[in-house]
């Protein structure tokens, strides 16, 4: 095994490769770094419509409350309650970016190995061995492919992984299907 290769794998992945008997790892392809800039930048643009709607939002509960007499029933107001559902909505929407997606995208990852491949990241494993692809196939619309398998198994491979096009090289190379 290639020292660069055994140095990506953690010892989970090893574990998985051996539970699924896929063999020698011979290549990991990680999502590509735009992919994860782009949800970086989706959750900062929530943490900032979300903040300033919220001040905009308080402020003028504060302004209100000063000649109505209580801050509780001007946020309340009919007019307060979208925009104020609106903030804390955009705000939620940002921690389940910061919290949930980015971490699920950092570690999902390919193995290609000598026997199959494994598709990797936080909350479970999909596994194709080589001899029972059936098809691949582009999807409709988009740039995602699906792997057919002879046990029914449709297998989702999205476009967003470095180096796409290796990836598919080697899955038509190993699985002798046309990619």
């Amino acid at each position: 095994m290639s020292e660069v290769i055994a140095n990506e794998l953690s010892q989970e992945d090893h574990q998985l490769i051996e539970t699924y008997q896929m063999g020698k790892p011979l290549a990991v392809f990680w999502l590509k770094p735009s992919y994860l800039r782009f949800f970086r930048r989706v959750g900062m643009a929530f943490l900032i419509c979300g903040s300033i709607v919220l001040v905009v939002v308080f402020a003028f509960a504060f302004h209100e409350a000063s000649s109505a007499g209580s801050l509780w029933n001007a946020l309340l107001s009919s007019y307060q309650i979208p925009p104020l559902l609106g903030g804390i909505y955009s705000l939620l929407r940002a921690l389940i970016c910061f919290y949930f997606k980015i971490p699920l995208a950092q570690s999902t990852h390919l193995v290609l190995c000598k026997q199959g491949l494994l598709q990797i990241d936080r909350r479970h494993v999909d596994a194709v061995d080589w001899k029972d692809v059936l098809s691949v196939q582009q999807e409709w619309i988009g740039r995602s492919y699906f792997i057919r398998s002879r046990d029914g198994k449709v297998f989702r491979l999205s476009a967003e992984y470095q180096d796409f096009e290796e990836v598919m090289t080697f899955i038509a190379q190993f699985s002798e299907v046309e990619a």
